[in-house]
């Protein structure tokens, strides 16, 4: 079959051939436009592929400029074989391929969502020659290669991360089946979609697809609306810009306290011209599943699920926790001796103790400047990161005999919880005594509380009292034959001679 040979059309335009359950092979000639099933050298051939059909000639399967190979219904299959057996004794060719092609070659997925194979075979090992690279449209991809003409034993490879095939060693292959296909989602997931909110809040979009089903499909638009006695929307807003009204007035901005809302998600196919959702399917939103029916589609296939309206959220009263009022904090180390180095030991007790934290205990060393002030001048926090920011001569790693120091500590609430102010009732106390109000600080959203020179301190040297317990008040003799042994309870760090 020879096409348009003479470029008697623009040579950038498509011609469209239609093969129907149909064999095709050359005859032989003299030239290669007779020994060559397909020949068209410059045009785009597209060939549109009905049933099982084949291409045979006995010096080119198929010739062509570029090519695009689409299936047009389920059963469609194109075999290409180079055979140089079929050319005439007058004409004999040393060698034959299945394929040539100088430009791209494209390669459509199976009509309704089945596997499309596309199957050169040539018993003298040449697939494909011409400088023109194969194109897969469809999302799922193999090739499957065998020495057997037959395709018996094909080994099937699949691309690699980056889109590659690694065949290994071709050189014996005379059978190499492309496999193109597409995928039919019967289900879609998304996570971390955000449906609780409080008065005064205003709409924010988290979902994200479920892990696992990424390149599937994506989320295209989240929308909350509310709805008058109809149904109809009263006021949306949308992740997706294009979704919201033009009407600035009936833009949802904040939530409002005991209306009623609803959720919609629409998720799209990410190859739409390839992919398909079904018709009925669940839509699982942070693990709970809705059914959902897709409306019918022009082309038949439905790339884009419009889950409408899918969640309600009755709007609660914002719900404020009542300050905390009591602090309790036990067991602060908060006398040391010279040389001994500052350690985390406070816990938080009483009533209240499950709703703050100790954020860090710390020390400061206090130093009395020439105009009589007392600021501090080096520091330790309990918390290692605080610790990390200082220099190290500002570090406080032992306390030293004469310095003095001034014990603080920084609490935080937590779990939605804030602290009443002083002056609404907030009291603490520490080690079981009262602290004075006026050294607690609350930071003006009432989450954290600064207790400042609660314990000032200056080590002493410890003083050891060591006890005998063998050996005590012993006498010895001069040229006795004796021994005297010696036992006491001190720490053996500390033994310095006898």
């Amino acid at each position: 079959m020879v096409i348009n040979a003479e470029a008697k059309y623009d040579p950038a335009s498509a011609i469209v051939v239609n093969l129907r359950n149909v064999n095709i092979y050359s005859k032989g000639g003299n030239e290669d436009c007779f020994n060559t099933g397909i020949y068209c050298p410059v045009n785009f051939l597209e060939l549109r592929i009905n049933g099982d059909c084949s291409i045979e000639g006995s010096r080119y399967g198929v010739y062509v400029n570029q090519i695009r190979i689409t299936p047009l219904d389920t059963d469609a299959k194109l075999t290409i074989i180079g055979n140089k057996n079929r050319a005439s004794i007058a004409y004999p060719v040393s060698e034959a391929c299945a394929l040539y092609s100088s430009g791209l070659t494209w390669l459509n997925p199976g009509y309704g969502h089945t596997d499309f194979s596309v199957i050169l075979k040539n018993n003298l090992h040449i697939m494909k020659q011409g400088n023109g690279q194969i194109s897969y449209n469809g999302s799922t991809v193999s090739i499957l290669t065998s020495s057997n003409m037959l395709g018996g034993d094909a080994t099937e490879y699949f691309p690699d991360e980056n889109g590659d095939f690694n065949l290994g060693d071709t050189s014996q292959v005379m059978y190499m089946e492309y496999k193109v296909g597409s995928r039919v989602f019967d289900r879609a997931e998304i996570t971390g979609v955000t449906l609780q909110f409080n008065d005064g809040d205003a709409p924010v979009f988290t979902a994200q697809v479920a892990a696992g089903e990424e390149g599937k499909y994506f989320i295209d638009s989240e929308q909350w609306c509310e709805l008058d006695e109809n149904g109809n929307k009263v006021k949306w807003c949308s992740s997706n810009n294009y979704d919201n009204p033009q009407d600035e007035s009936r833009l949802l901005k904040t939530f409002e306290t005991g209306k009623t809302y609803y959720y919609s998600v629409r998720i799209i196919v990410s190859m739409t011209t390839v992919d398909t959702f079904t018709e009925k399917m669940p839509v699982i939103i942070n693990g709970e599943s809705f059914s959902i029916t897709n409306t019918q589609p022009i082309s038949g296939d439905y790339w884009t699920v419009y889950a409408t309206n899918i969640k309600s959220m009755t709007l609660p009263s914002r719900q404020v926790p009542e300050g905390i009022k009591t602090i309790d904090v036990t067991n602060a180390t908060l006398t040391y001796h010279a040389g001994d180095a500052p350690k985390a030991t406070a816990v938080l007790s009483g009533e209240n103790a499950t709703k703050y934290k100790i954020v860090y205990e710390y020390w400061e060393e206090m130093e009395k400047q020439s105009d009589g002030t007392v600021v501090p001048v080096r520091f330790w926090y309990s918390d290692a990161a605080e610790n990390a920011k200082l220099a190290d001569d500002k570090k406080i790693t032992a306390f030293e005999e004469g310095k003095n120091y001034m014990y603080c500590i920084k609490l935080e609430a937590v779990d939605g919880n804030s602290f009443a102010d002083v002056d609404t009732g907030l009291t603490m106390t520490l080690n079981g005594e009262t602290v004075d109000a006026s050294k607690i600080t609350v930071d003006e959203g009432c989450d954290s509380v600064y207790a400042m020179e609660l314990k000032t301190m200056q080590p002493t040297v410890a003083q050891s009292t060591y006890k005998f317990l063998e050996g005590e008040n012993v006498s010895w003799t001069q040229g006795g034959n004796g021994t005297l042994r010696f036992r006491v309870n001190g720490e053996i760090s500390k033994f310095t001679g006898v």
